[in-house]
């Protein structure tokens, strides 16, 4: 209940702004986040993988896990372009 409070309250806030596209983990809980934020916001929503939680040692360490530092460069990469 008290994340819902909150992302309607972000919703709220963001709402101010001509926002185009938002960008989601493809998880459940962030799927629910977005279909609150939505309902306020009226932005067309991309999920992906791309976006998911990463262990912090993938952060760490990224040269012992390309695999997974390659998934999100290659996100950002597309994002900014």
């Amino acid at each position: 209940k008290r994340g819902e409070k909150q992302v309607k309250l972000l919703a709220k806030r963001l709402s101010k702004y001509n926002i185009k596209k938002i960008y989601s983990s493809d998880l459940n809980r962030c799927i629910q986040t977005t279909e609150i934020l939505i309902k306020k916001i009226k932005a067309p929503v991309i999920y992906t993988k791309a976006l998911r939680e990463v262990r912090r040692d993938v952060k760490e360490f990224p040269q012992r896990y390309k695999k997974e530092h390659e998934i999100i460069q290659k996100f950002f990469r597309k994002i900014i372009c």
